[in-house]
């Protein structure tokens, strides 16, 4: 084992991190990366009755958005608990 207590051990990615040249991992962007968002209801314990997509999947560049309806047995969703829904592409 190391005694490393009363010595001063230098941080390997200090000095990385205090030069602003350390690469994080919110840093790195592969080729046909997609980005997400999540929007979260403004109202704690509100009943959501119905979820309106149609602008957000006018959006240019969107691929898909995604809700509680679209997950499978999901038992949260609007009206479709332990239903079989499965996800493709093809939206």
């Amino acid at each position: 084992m190391l005694n490393v207590r009363g010595n001063c051990i230098p941080l390997i990615s200090g000095v990385d991190k205090a030069t602003a040249s350390a690469i994080f991992i919110t840093d790195i962007t592969l080729p046909p990366m997609l980005y997400g968002k999540t929007l979260k209801s403004p109202y704690p314990h509100a009943e959501i009755i119905k979820i309106n997509v149609d602008k957000a999947s006018e959006l240019p560049g969107m691929i898909a958005v995604i809700t509680g309806a679209d997950i499978p047995n999901n038992d949260r969703t609007i009206g479709l608990a332990n239903a079989d829904i499965s996800c493709s592409s093809s939206r």
